[in-house]
């Protein structure tokens, strides 16, 4: 069950954004990935209805028309359970630990990342990139892999991204 981990005071709350969690980051990420989402289910079903959908429908469509793998299904779905977390979780920490067998996951699900440390080891995983860097790469790579779709179904431009 989601519920608040510290206090409601807004100013505890403002400390903690400038804390070492990537708040900004996942929140900002998950919103981008959510709209190539919504621009692949535009492929198929024109106007703004999938707008209207949740997170984990708009990845089901894009599955079941097959512009997703199934075996990376959960992957999206673990972006959306994190960003909810952090939006309805007051004071929510994301561990390194999360974000490294995220990275693992992601790699065993045939994601190529331009460093093999980021998932081979944990220790200078942490050194090298630490949470943010890891989400930054399993965001970056979410948006390559429906950019390249997208470009592939004649779909809008999103590769320059």
């Amino acid at each position: 069950m989601r519920k608040a981990k510290d206090p409601p005071s807004f100013n505890h709350y403002l400390h903690k954004l400038r804390a070492d969690q990537p708040l900004e980051l996942v929140l900002v990420g998950h919103l981008v990935i959510e709209a190539l989402l919504v621009d692949a289910i535009q492929l198929k079903i024109a106007g703004n209805q999938p707008w209207k959908w949740n997170f984990p429908t708009k990845v089901q469509f894009c599955v079941d028309q097959g512009f997703i793998p199934v075996a990376r299904q959960s992957l999206y779905l673990r972006l959306n359970d994190i960003r909810n977390d952090f939006a309805h979780s007051l004071g929510h920490k994301l561990t390194f630990d999360d974000a490294f067998d995220y990275v693992v996951k992601m790699a065993s699900a045939g994601y190529d990342f331009s460093d093999e440390t980021i998932f081979r080891d944990k220790k200078l995983s942490r050194e090298s990139y630490g949470i943010e860097g890891i989400f930054t790469e399993i965001l970056t790579e979410f948006y390559s892999e429906l950019a390249w779709l997208l470009d592939a179904q004649a779909g809008p431009d999103r590769l320059a991204g």
